[in-house]
């Protein structure tokens, strides 16, 4: 049995509370949580009894195949033993219930239960889930359209809306108030009650004084961040005086920094009775003195610097005062929290009609969203009603716990369903997770219900136990090292929501790292050089030698080059790898090897450049989807197949291997027509080159691929035109080869996975009765627009190459060797730039536009949401960093770019004046990147000493055992590999490629024979695979209106067209379903459809008058069998004067003998509609609805009554002459040897048509 750590231990086999543990990166998580669920299993519990969180459908997979091998493997050691088959009868029970047992997301949890309580809340139990994001998004873009349209028509809300309008958005558009509304939307659906959220965002525009000081908002919220700046010059201050103390400065300094401190305290003392502008004329007014910073001693200047630096912050902190909070006057403030509580009462009421709205459109459509399942979970389980309170008590009593995995990433509605599916006491919640590792604040977790939880249960144990597991298993130990040496100082409650204390550290866990393998922990640093040579002055010219060797000219790149040579150097090493499994050291292998990167950005340089050195490479979860070549390309197509009178497309497409013009060409195309635009430019060559007298094979070569082009553009124009987006998208593949060509490029294998995902995804816009090029190309632009994008396909890939993901990607992983990249890369700190800031304690910060003076201004509430959003943001990115350093195993590379190590040394030198473990929270809060962190927790190390220069550090880190190494590197030191590409020959086109892949001439002619063979061996009964065996009058009607078009035709003149794997008569448009339709008028095929309702139900016992007619159709309108618009369509008069002619009297004369609306089958021989004799063996089922026959002592006799409006009635013969002959066709089967007389009846002309044979 393996040994577990006294920690481990306590968490398998804790019972009788709830129980919290936080489980440090690589401290054995899952395999606890395997192994309490086998000890509940021991107890007596089946599987079925736990409900099991997870956070992804993944982790919940390997759960399941981690408990049945944990099942299994327990099963032969007991049938070795030969004992205790009761035992075994029961984990074999176990292993037949794992697949119904709970172990699923919440979601899916939520699924389960609505499809089994659906009762409960009146929900229609036939639902589809919208599995794809693009569909949401079309139906969230049309429902929200609309909303929009109807509140700017409102007499009473337009004007609001208009205003609202104008605060978030620009003069162009009003993308900006969509975006706003959406982000709330998303924002109040993560909270229980969303509208109990919203109704309460204006109260903190409303204040509660008129006095802005005086105001509980003021007192609670804005004062606590100005003592806060306030304490932080303090801080900064007295750290100055430090330095100058210590360093023997100027008396006189000493002194002015004293005072200077004592003035700040009076400040901070003095704070919660100022009054707004009282406050705004002392910050105004408050003075810094000037300190002496250059001293004989080198030593003492350098301190008199860094005392100046700090004297420089605390300045910043106060003056931040008034240019962050106290912005404008008390008077403009008041009016400014007026009108924005006004915008916020708006666009919550824009908010709540869409929410409505969209709703009600999901209903319409029997659909429901992720969104939705939580919420209707949790409609179930708190529906105060018999069946409500029924569903809760079976979910409590069916669970005997509740485990919940990923704790940290929860929100608060999650949190609401899992305690009412829990009991209260004894509780039987047990929730594992790190808070460290909480990064999913995008998806709106709330790590702040784990870390309430920590407090709570350490300082009350009767509300829950908590147990911390600190040993990491998975690295060796300087990677331990170098993650408390960063966070240490990084990470506290104030700046990082955390505090990062001993209990937080990493504890060595791994018992088989041999002592003396090598323990890699590296800063690599690529140096542009930039400011180096900005100083020198201006640049001369690079000689032709220098200019052939400077290849690099982004740091990016050079960064990446870095990288990759660090990693073929591994490959090169003798068995640089320790193999746990083994005990051994083992050679390199590429799948060894993780890059984890902050965004995508950089992802296809990464390609580019490993693909050259032969690195093999995989990009994990890429979101560059809209970005890949083969896409882009694609994309290009179709926008010029919608609009070829686009410059951009129309140069992408030709440029592009499915045309395969090269820039010259492109420039001789050009000048044909310089003035229109490009596609004009290509007509005119097009329509003039073949009349010109001095041809040559320049122009040949061009002519031919614009030749092809064209006619290829015409084609899928016309497809187009049909709306027929998918078969259109598939044509194009065919027609151009491109789906072909892109599989012999690098990644051939991805790129055609991302053109066949490129078809699905159309194909499942079309499915949710979106329809149109047009409006395709409009949905991704706007996608791309808004920087949304997906993730490339799903393709067979390599399993020895690099790995490439996000930090996100990477969370649960772990690797040998880690490559933290571009930690250089600027904090994306557009959230807390928005007009519009969320935050789920703090409400909506907003800023104002003031209709009169069109100027903006901040809001209180928008000034304290930017802080807590602010502090939230950069508490994650910590955290973000703590996930992709403890993904190493073995080796730890930190990656990024500066201007010189000069530079950048003498930026982190700043913080080795501060005297304390963790440093201050200015330098914190103020820093740009991850690098800065790292710069600033690094310097004062002792490895480090290098970088000093001429100090100390004030807090001595001397006893510290990690070992770090910087390597730098830069575009002298670091080669490049060859970009070139030479376009001096025409480059064919995907066509001719693939043409030209194989010739023939190089085959044996018996081979080739063979071949021709296979390729020339057409179906016997092609034609009949065109067609289906069960069809409709309306499919085959048309076989007698035009003789010469057989229903099927010989194998010799099967067309494309013809092959396409549908019936041959059946319609390019089918009739959109009621539930779809969105127009008001009713179609003409509804009002006949009507019509013919209405002469099947009238009454024939009694003359047909006006008023019976009447009457009838307003029973069908009562029994909701027609639409009240489509009732007042119908032509009440033709149904009269049908029954006053001469068949409609006949008719009423035997009512016994008339059959209305008969429906029939009929069994034809298919060379009877085919005409082949071939086709006599093979036979079509035909089906169909007669609307009547009357039986007479002289035969039968036929009628189809037509709403047609045609010129003539005779008219209606060519149309459905067919149609009717085929009734009478099966008319005479049913009655042998009886006559049919055959009559069309216009309805619209009152005329009655015989149809002869």
């Amino acid at each position: 049995m393996p040994k577990y750590t006294e920690s481990q231990q306590a968490v398998i086999d804790q019972t009788g509370n709830n129980l919290l543990v936080s489980a440090s990166a690589g401290s054995g998580k899952t395999t606890v949580l395997i192994q309490r669920i086998m000890r509940k299993i021991e107890a007596g519990i089946n599987i079925d009894q736990l409900l099991v969180v997870t956070f992804t459908n993944l982790a919940a997979k390997h759960m399941k195949q981690k408990l049945e091998a944990e099942l299994n493997k327990r099963i032969t050691k007991l049938m070795k033993a030969d004992t205790a088959s009761d035992q075994v009868r029961r984990l074999r029970q176990q292993i037949n219930l794992l697949g119904v047992a709970n172990i699923s997301t919440l979601d899916a949890f939520c699924l389960r239960l609505i499809q089994r309580y659906y009762y409960v809340i009146d929900l229609d139990p036939v639902f589809r889930l919208l599995t794809d994001n693009t569909e949401g998004l079309l139906i969230r873009e049309q429902v929200w359209n609309d909303v929009r349209e109807q509140l700017y028509g409102d007499e009473n809300q337009g004007p609001v809306f208009a205003a609202l309008t104008s605060n978030f958005s620009n003069d162009r558009n009003d993308d900006g108030l969509s975006s706003v509304v959406m982000r709330l939307f998303d924002f109040a659906q993560s909270t229980p009650d969303p509208d109990d959220w919203l109704d309460h965002l204006a109260d903190a525009y409303q204040l509660s004084s008129d006095q802005i000081a005086a105001s509980d908002y003021y007192q609670q919220s804005l004062l606590p961040l100005l003592r806060t700046d306030l304490s932080n010059a303090i801080s900064s201050t007295k750290a100055a005086i430090k330095i100058a103390e210590n360093n023997e400065l100027l008396p006189k300094n000493i002194e002015a920094l004293t005072q200077l401190n004592q003035d700040l305290n009076i400040l901070h003392n003095q704070l919660g009775s100022l009054d707004w502008n009282t406050l705004r004329d002392t910050i105004d007014s408050f003075k810094f003195p000037r300190l002496k910073k250059k001293y004989p001693d080198d030593i003492q200047t350098a301190a008199a610097q860094q005392m100046g630096a700090n004297v420089d912050a605390a300045k910043d902190s106060v003056r931040g005062i008034n240019t962050q909070y106290l912005v404008t006057d008390e008077g403009t403030m008041l009016d400014v929290m007026a009108g924005s509580a006004a915008m916020v009462n708006a666009l919550v009421t824009a908010v709540k009609q869409f929410k409505a709205a969209f709703a009600a459109e999901k209903r319409r459509r029997h659909v429901l969203d992720f969104g939705d399942l939580e919420h209707l979970a949790l409609e179930i389980l708190t529906t105060d009603s018999e069946s409500g309170r029924g569903a809760l008590q079976q979910m409590r009593a069916q669970f005997d716990e509740v485990m919940v995995d990923e704790y940290q990433d929860i929100n608060s509605l999650q949190e609401k369903i899992l305690q009412l599916l829990s009991r209260e006491t004894p509780g039987n919640m047990f929730m594992v997770g790190d808070v460290k590792q909480s990064i999913y604040q995008f998806r709106l977790a709330d790590p702040l219900l784990f870390l309430h939880k920590y407090q709570d249960y350490g300082d009350n144990p009767a509300h829950g136990d908590r147990i911390v597991l600190a040993e990491n298993f998975r690295s060796v130990e300087n990677v331990d090292n170098l993650t408390n040496l960063i966070f240490s100082q990084l990470m506290d409650a104030p700046v990082g929501q955390i505090d990062y204390d001993e209990a937080a550290h990493l504890k060595y866990g791994p018992k088989d790292y041999p002592a003396t393998m090598p323990q890699t922990t590296s800063v690599l640093l690529y140096q542009t050089g930039e400011k180096k040579k900005a100083n020198q002055g201006p640049a001369e010219p690079l000689s032709p030698e220098e200019e052939a060797n400077f290849s690099i000219d982004d740091p990016a790149e050079g960064s990446i080059m870095m990288v990759a040579q660090k990693i073929l150097a591994l490959k090169a090493m003798d068995r640089p790898i320790y193999d746990r499994g083994t005990g051994e050291f083992r050679p390199f292998k590429y799948s060894d090897v993780a890059l984890l990167v902050p965004t995508r950005n950089h992802n296809l340089t990464i390609i580019d450049i490993f693909k050259r050195l032969q690195i093999p490479i995989v990009v994990n979860d890429a979101q560059n989807y809209f970005q890949t070549t083969e896409i882009r390309i694609m994309m290009a197509l179709l926008s010029v197949i919608d609009n070829p009178y686009q410059d951009i497309p129309i140069v992408t497409v030709l440029r592009s291997p499915i045309v395969g013009l090269d820039e010259n060409q492109l420039v001789y195309l050009r000048i044909q027509n310089k003035t229109s635009d490009y596609f004009q430019a290509v007509r005119d060559f097009h329509d003039n080159y073949p009349a010109k007298l001095d041809h040559n094979d320049y122009g040949d070569a061009v002519f031919a691929k614009i030749d092809r082009f064209l006619d290829q553009l015409t084609e899928f124009r016309e497809l187009a035109r049909r709306n027929q987006l998918v078969t259109l998208i598939w044509r194009i593949y065919e027609r151009t080869g491109f789906l072909d060509y892109v599989g012999g490029m690098p990644a051939g294998k991805q790129r055609q996975a991302n053109l066949n995902a490129l078809y699905e995804r159309a194909h499942m816009y079309e499915q949710g009765s979106f329809r149109g090029l047009f409006q395709f190309v409009r949905f991704i632009q706007k996608m791309q627009d808004k920087d949304q994008d997906l993730a490339e396909a799903v393709a067979e890939t390599e399993t020895e190459a690099v790995s490439v993901m996000t930090i996100h990607g990477s969370k649960g992983l772990e690797f040998p060797v880690v490559f933290v990249m571009d930690m250089s890369k600027n904090f994306n700190e557009m959230d807390t730039r928005t007009s519009a800031l969320m935050d789920r304690e703090a409400g909506i910060g907003i800023t104002y536009l003031d209709p009169k003076q069109r100027v903006k201004y901040p809001t209180l509430p928008q000034m304290i949401t930017k802080q807590v959003v602010g502090k939230k943001f950069r508490a994650e990115e910590m955290r973000k960093l703590y996930v992709a350093i403890t993904r190493a195993e073995q080796q730890l590379y930190l990656v990024g770019t500066i201007d010189t190590i000069e530079n950048a040394s003498a930026k982190w030198q700043k913080n080795l004046s501060y005297p304390n473990l963790v440093l201050s929270a200015q330098a914190r809060t103020t820093a740009k990147s991850d690098l800065d962190w790292l710069g600033m927790t690094l310097i004062r190390h002792p490895d480090m000493q290098a970088y000093w220069g001429d100090e100390q550090p004030a807090f001595s880190l001397a006893a510290d055992t990690t070992h770090v190494q910087v390597e730098l590197g830069d575009a002298d030191t670091i080669g490049k590999p060859d970009t070139s590409m030479t376009d001096s020959e025409t480059q064919p086109s995907a066509v001719e490629i693939v043409e030209q892949a194989v010739s023939p001439d190089t085959l044996d002619e018996g081979v080739q024979e063979k071949i021709q063979a296979i390729l020339n061996f057409k179906y016997p009964d092609a034609n009949l695979t065109v067609t289906t065996a069960y069809q409709s009058v309306s499919e085959v009607k048309r076989v007698f209106e035009d003789p010469d078009t057989p229903l099927m035709q010989s194998n010799s003149t099967v067309t494309a067209k013809a092959a396409e794997p549908v019936s041959r008569y059946v319609s390019d448009h089918l009739a959109v379903p009621q539930f779809l339709q969105t127009a008001q008028t009713p179609s003409g095929a509804e009002i006949g459809s009507a019509t013919h309702l209405i002469l099947e139900q009238l009454p024939l016992t009694a003359p047909i008058t006006t008023e019976v007619v009447t009457t009838t159709i307003a029973s069908q309108v009562e029994r909701r069998v027609l639409t009240a618009d489509v009732a007042e369509k119908i032509d009440v008069d033709s149904v009269v004067g049908f029954y006053a002619s001469e068949l409609g009297t006949q008719i009423l004369a035997a009512p016994t003998k008339v059959h209305r609306e008969v429906p029939f089958s009929l069994l034809l021989p298919v060379n009877e509609l085919s005409g082949n004799p071939d086709d006599e063996d093979h036979k079509v089922l035909i089906h169909g609805i007669m609307d009547g026959y009357l039986e007479t002592d002289a035969g039968l006799i036929l009628f189809d009554y037509k709403t047609d409006h045609v010129e003539e009635p005779s008219d209606l013969l060519e149309k459905y002459a067919g149609q009717i002959k085929l009734y009478a066709t099966a008319l005479k089967s049913i009655y042998p040897g009886q006559t049919v007389t055959q009559y069309l009846y216009s309805l619209p002309q009152q005329a009655m048509v015989p149809v002869t044979n």
